[in-house]
């Protein structure tokens, strides 16, 4: 269903316009503000639409990263619009508007806890909840304010059958260790938690015990080559939004972050972080012969889950194997991920995936390292014999080998012109040639530890 053609014209210099003042561009020869242009694309349509909700709108495209609306949404197709079925009451005011497109940016960043079946956030039926819901939320609130209807009456749908994850409301406890502090832990370490509400904590008393109980081969270039899989499992991609670690992969989702597996920034085996050449943080551009071009970035901190530091190897739970590596230098030239939240009936209708990352086999290798990206097609599921809490951690059929640990896993979700690959889980279990290793699933509490962070 499209809306109707109220005014190519007026709808073009809206989507120009929305978020910024304009000094030079006039409709029907009158020279117009951001405001003025979305109010009078409405009053083409017929609408009278007030000053604080013409503000709300515009106030939700800045949230949301917007800046050139008129390349973000094509005035051609005049915003297509999600069923009614799909779009419920999402702050529970009562009434259905801009807030509640609203409320799945502030979902995402880790800031709202819904309460309902979080299938109810997934306005375009692919089975994760990300960015491009938010935008179908609000064409819907704009479709239907073209069609008569105002922010009081606005119609929407009862909330799907379930409720919350249990694991949404979750507090977890965190470490912070400085780079600087070498391999060993560190009285200088920072506890704290996130959940309800932030908060640092005090130093376990056993922290600092002798807890190693083994002794790993130290993984430094230049590295061998593996026995490689079937090449054909690999293709080469040039994203320089992944970056790699000495021992595995990681990608970039925020100026100064890398989220990555909590095994490639710390031993459980020694015990000890890993630092020096065994955890160089690079990141890769390419020369116009499409070669890779290695930078290495500054290390300032690892943020790893405290349940993942303080256990011995045979307790290891993977559900707790990500972290964060919080580097010096501005990453954002090189592009970023986001995060997308994604829904038991992804697992269980196998959601189509990709895995980037730096395996340890050919065609990664150049010159005695890592310095290719390759991207491996496949399915997310659930092994209920192995794995049997889908909450926290599922299996993902696309081909890893060893130093894809960390690697993301993504989907294409897509918006109009304009297409989102928002990571889903990370590679945490990474066996050769192995389409059947686990993954960590992005839940509320990684949102929070990401986005919501206030001690990184």
């Amino acid at each position: 269903m499209r809306r109707r053609a109220i005014s190519l014209a007026a709808a073009a210099l809206m989507m120009q316009s929305i978020c910024t003042v304009v000094d030079a561009e006039s409709l029907n020869g009158s020279i117009i503000s951001s405001q003025q242009a979305l109010t009078t694309l409405f009053t083409s349509a017929g609408v009278n639409l007030p000053a604080d909700e013409v503000q709300e709108i515009c106030d939700f495209y800045e949230a949301s990263g917007v800046d050139d609306l008129a390349s973000f949404i094509n005035p051609q197709m005049l915003l297509t619009t999600v069923p009614q079925s799909r779009v419920k009451d999402l702050n529970g005011d009562g009434i259905l508007n801009s807030s509640d497109a609203s409320y799945i940016l502030q979902f995402l960043q880790g800031q709202q806890n819904y309460q309902y079946s979080y299938s109810d956030m997934d306005a375009n039926g692919d089975d994760v909840v990300d960015k491009a819901d938010s935008y179908e939320y609000m064409d819907y609130y704009m479709y239907m304010l073209v069609h008569g209807y105002n922010s009081s009456n606005v119609p929407f749908s009862g909330h799907n059958a379930g409720s919350a994850p249990s694991v949404a409301s979750a507090e977890r406890s965190y470490i912070k260790h400085n780079y600087s502090d070498g391999a060993n832990t560190s009285s200088n370490d920072v506890f704290y938690y996130l959940g309800n509400s932030n908060s640092l904590t005090s130093m376990p008393a056993d922290y600092l015990a002798e807890q190693a109980v083994s002794l790993l081969n130290e993984i430094n270039e230049p590295e061998s080559v593996n026995s490689a899989p079937n090449p054909n499992y690999f293709t080469k991609v040039q994203d320089s939004r992944v970056v790699r670690c000495a021992t595995g992969s990681g990608a970039i989702v925020g100026p100064h972050l890398i989220l990555t597996s909590a095994s490639n920034v710390f031993d459980i085996n020694t015990h000890k972080y890993k630092v020096g050449a065994n955890c160089d943080i690079s990141v890769f551009t390419f020369d116009s012969n499409n070669e890779p071009i290695r930078t290495d970035v500054v290390v300032e901190s690892f943020h790893v889950p405290a349940t993942f530091v303080s256990a011995l190897p045979e307790d290891y739970d993977p559900i707790y194997d990500y972290a964060l590596i919080v580097v010096e230098d501005d990453l954002t030239d090189y592009g970023m991920f986001s995060l997308g939240v994604p829904l038991d009936a992804a697992i269980v209708d196998h959601l189509p995936v990709t895995a980037e990352g730096f395996p340890r086999c050919a065609p990664c290798f150049s010159s005695g390292f890592r310095k290719y990206t390759v991207a491996s097609n496949g399915f997310i599921g659930l092994n209920l014999s192995t794995d049997p809490d889908m909450e926290t951690y599922f299996i993902v059929s696309a081909a890893s080998y060893k130093g894809s640990e960390g690697s993301p896993v993504f989907l294409q979700s897509i918006y109009g012109s304009s297409t989102y690959e928002p990571i889903v889980t990370i590679f945490v279990d990474c066996d050769n040639n192995s389409f059947d290793d686990g993954g960590v699933r992005v839940i509320r509490p990684i949102l929070r530890f990401v986005y919501d962070n206030p001690f990184l």
